[in-house]
């Protein structure tokens, strides 16, 4: 696996935009100069850890918590 050329910041900034904003995603994408398949992607591994996230939580929530 190699690394990912964007910080995790840039993707978390960008993948909430998506969400935040009503501009399309591909439009989204090409303003920060990435692909709109790498978008999708990302938007993809964040719903999966967010689904992932509260299945932790719900199994024991002591161990979500900050």
């Amino acid at each position: 696996c190699r690394p990912s050329k964007y910080p995790p910041e840039f993707r978390r900034e960008t993948v909430e935009l998506v969400k935040t904003s009503d501009r399309p995603r591909v439009e989204i994408a090409r303003s920060v100069g990435i692909s709109d398949t790498t978008l999708a992607n990302w938007m993809s591994d964040a719903a999966l850890l967010w689904r992932v996230l509260k299945l932790a939580e719900a199994a024991d929530p002591d161990t979500c918590r900050p």
